[in-house]
């Protein structure tokens, strides 16, 4: 027999998971399904290109986007298609570390924009994306400031008490039923 150890799962997934199994009456398979589903992930992780890292993050900060430690770079020309990685806390093309802008524009007398023309891939991805868009769902996400407040001058109950607004008040409603 298999020693055991115990392993925490959301309240969601077991009472999900339970809900099936006694649907389809297999509660005693508990303990085989859930060393199955580990053994799958691990497989999947491994076949992704699962690494081990370290528990501190490196990557290079491209104004306000984080590019961490393994994404690639790629920029297209009409002729060529370069790529570079980002290596701990630098972008290495060709064995030297450069900046995405000077990544891009390696030929000569050449001016492209960096944001439009480099696409990204993160690690643990599959897709390429350009960074331009990276950098749009960034700012997107981001929390909105919160709304100046109106200047003292324009709230009318900032404004300094006289003692006549109640007469004025007054004085009008009279000249009202007198017309």
């Amino acid at each position: 027999m298999f020693s055991r150890a115990s392993l925490a799962v959301s309240p969601d997934t077991l009472s999900s998971l339970l809900l099936y199994l006694r649907t389809h009456r297999r509660l005693d398979e508990l303990d085989e399904i859930a060393d199955q589903a580990v053994l799958a992930w691990l497989d999947k992780a491994k076949a992704d290109g699962f690494r081990h890292r370290a528990a501190t993050v490196h990557g290079y900060r491209w104004k306000n986007l984080f590019l961490p430690d393994g994404t690639r770079l790629r920029s297209d020309n009409y002729s060529e298609c370069r790529y570079a990685v980002v290596d701990g806390d630098v972008v290495i093309f060709n064995g030297q570390a450069v900046s995405p802008n000077r990544f891009n524009t390696l030929a000569p007398g050449m001016v492209r924009n960096a944001w439009r023309d480099i696409y990204l891939l993160f690690p643990g991805e599959r897709k390429w994306k350009r960074a331009i868009d990276c950098r749009r769902e960034l700012a997107a996400a981001a929390p909105k400031p919160f709304p100046q407040p109106p200047s003292p001058a324009a709230l009318p109950s900032m404004q300094p008490w006289s003692g006549n607004e109640r007469r004025q008040g007054y004085r009008r409603s009279e000249d009202l039923l007198l017309d």
